[in-house]
């Protein structure tokens, strides 16, 4: 997959005029190989890896600023082991472990490297009580690896303090589910997943600004529901109504202000819908996707910004006649964007509040897609 995207901007700054162009490219490489085999009865074993090759260019010109460029490349190879046993009709366990090798190397203005490993296991129980019910138990240790995007702004950044290092964010995660189906087109999934954290991603102050570093300890709850309901039984046959919800908390320490406070970026609520009729004599389906409003807050070094979402509506129309397809896509039919950023005169947690910017944003876009199918 290559993709390319340029940007030009025009601004000033005081009584300067000037023009800033950026270019950036992205590239990626990916292959992957499994096997399944049953060594016992009730038993079966599926290995597998994976390989990723993944390269990332940005070059920026300035009129008042020297030209700056960078290549981010990463190479990863992952190994994972999964093996289902089903002791009783009604139970399942499923086991997994997997091991990522990771290398990431920056070359251009700044220059660095680093190679590290992470590693998943998960350990999950599947119970089917009840006709259309089944219940899931499962302990999980997780290790992110690290983007390019946070790489490259530890590389660049210099005077980071002493002891301040990068690593993957990493959990220990207990998770309770339910999944229902009531009959009539009606399912219900309900998620409880309560985390322990390992190691979360921070900026912190570094001599050229800030830098991201990993601090340890913190916790995060989250609850999750989807509801899926055939609106057949109403007089819209091929009609089906999908809506989802989340709620999620977290608690780490601020290595600025040393309060506790949510993660930089985390959204306490999010909620979605989605209508969708499908047509098959016309070879046609449209549909509504709305979500409900949501507040995001990022915390920089001597930053602090509110992202305060409206609620959105979009629309799409499908045309598949075959072997081509036809898709309208309309989003931004409703809502608008809110940012609100309190500006610092030095740290946060040492220093007061210089000034305050805001801004709106509301938009419409409308996509258009032909796409074809190769079967046959």
């Amino acid at each position: 997959v290559q993709t390319f995207q340029t940007n030009i901007q025009d601004g000033s700054r005081g009584d300067v005029l000037y023009v800033k162009h950026s270019e950036s490219e992205a590239g990626t490489q990916t292959a992957s190989a499994s096997a399944k085999f049953a060594p016992l009865p009730r038993v079966e074993v599926e290995i597998g890896a994976a390989a990723l090759d993944e390269a990332t260019s940005q070059r920026q010109w300035q009129a008042d600023a020297a030209p700056a460029s960078s290549r981010v490349e990463t190479r990863a190879g992952r190994e994972f082991t999964h093996a289902h046993w089903t002791p009783a009709p009604h139970l399942a366990i499923d086991a997994e472990a997997a091991v990522q090798s990771t290398t990431l190397n920056m070359v251009g203005t700044v220059s660095g490297s680093t190679t590290y490993r992470t590693a998943d296991t998960q350990l999950e129980m599947s119970l089917t009580p009840w006709r259309g019910g089944a219940l899931t138990l499962s302990l999980a240790g997780t290790e992110t690896p690290l983007n390019a995007a946070k790489f490259a702004a530890y590389a660049a950044a210099t005077g980071r303090p002493a002891g301040a290092g990068l690593k993957p964010d990493s959990a220990r995660a207990l998770k309770l589910g339910l999944q229902q189906s009531l009959g009539d087109g009606l399912a219900l999934k309900a998620d409880y997943r309560n985390a322990q954290l390992g190691s979360t991603t921070v900026l912190i102050p570094a001599a050229s600004g800030q830098t991201p570093a990993s601090i340890t300890g913190g916790r995060q709850q989250r609850f999750s529901a989807a509801l899926t309901l055939s609106l057949a039984g109403l007089g819209l046959p091929h009609t089906k109504l999908t809506s989802q919800a989340m709620w999620q908390r977290s608690r780490i320490r601020d290595p600025l202000t040393g309060r506790d406070r949510r993660i930089s970026g985390e959204a306490p609520h999010r909620a979605s819908f989605r209508l969708a009729q499908n047509m098959p004599r016309q070879h046609m389906s449209w549909g509504l996707i709305g979500r409900l409003g949501s507040e995001t807050r990022y915390y920089q070094v001597a930053q602090e910004t509110t992202v305060a979402r409206g609620g959105s509506l979009g629309a799409f129309v499908e045309y598949d006649p075959g072997p081509f397809k036809l898709r309208l896509d309309v989003a931004g039919l409703a809502g608008t964007t809110a940012q609100t950023s309190a500006f610092y005169s030095g740290q946060r947690g040492t220093s007061r509040i210089d000034h305050f910017g805001h801004s709106e944003e509301s938009s419409t876009t409308i996509g258009i897609s032909l796409t074809k199918s190769l079967d046959g």
